[in-house]
């Protein structure tokens, strides 16, 4: 059995094609002795998980496995492991660590912790000052959370983006409409004084008719006449000087 992918923990099935689940645990375990190898089974008894186990097996589930029961095993074991060999979890940090667990230093401090805990603890239990069990039911309200939750995120995600396209049509609709009314505002008064002014000059019929569609299409895509945009220029400075 060869791979380039080494797992930490192997879950696998005894009734398989081939090769069942106790010979694939037996080749794991000749191949690297400390392999995590979990089993499970549909047709478990007595026999099977004595062999199990005696083999190396870290666990022996019966079938049907419930998902909270294979993820609380898989967690249980990943921390075991974690614990025993902690450098493959120092090698997923982005820096070098240089920490080595079990050393006589590290060993005595973490166990002087623990004890005085525990000694804090019974000292508590035995004194009084630690409130006694109180007989319960635990309720678990994850369903009602999470249905809730879900509901509320679709409730509100369906609402608010109804919402928000309709008030950024309005807004649209609102800002051309009001485009459109100062462009005509600006290009009427416009072509009132440009007409009377080529008229002045002598423009008629198909001439006058040229210029003002030119002057026309020009203001309407937002571009005026030199002349046209100096007169305004100085109108506007005019009437702020009147005002202030």
């Amino acid at each position: 059995m060869k791979s380039t992918h080494s797992p930490d923990i192997v879950v696998t099935d005894i009734k398989m094609p081939g090769m069942d689940g106790l010979e694939l645990l037996r080749t794991i375990k000749s191949l690297d002795p400390e392999k995590e190898v979990i089993i499970v089974t549909g047709h478990g008894d007595i026999d099977s998980t004595i062999t199990a186990l005696q083999c190396g097996a870290s666990d022996f589930i019966n079938k049907p496995v419930r998902d909270e029961a294979l993820a609380m095993g898989i967690a249980a074991f990943a921390c075991i492991f974690i614990g025993v060999f902690p450098q493959p979890l120092y090698n997923l940090l982005p820096f070098t660590v240089e920490y080595i667990p079990y050393t006589g230093a590290h060993v005595v401090g973490q166990l002087q912790l623990l004890m005085f805990g525990a000694l804090a603890f019974a000292l508590l239990i035995l004194s009084g000052y630690y409130p006694p069990e109180i007989k319960s039911i635990n309720l678990d309200v994850d369903w009602t959370y999470r249905k809730l939750g879900t509901a509320a995120y679709r409730f509100l995600d369906r609402g608010l983006n109804t919402v928000n396209r309709r008030t950024e049509h309005i807004l649209m609709t609102v800002v051309k409409g009001g485009s459109a009314f100062f462009r005509q505002i600006t290009v009427h008064p416009a072509l009132f004084f440009s007409v009377n002014l080529w008229l002045i000059q002598g423009y008629r019929d198909k001439h006058l008719a040229l210029k003002k569609q030119r002057i026309y299409n020009d203001m309407v895509h937002g571009t005026l006449p030199i002349g046209m945009g100096a007169a305004v220029a100085v109108s506007f400075v005019i009437l702020v000087y009147v005002l202030t």
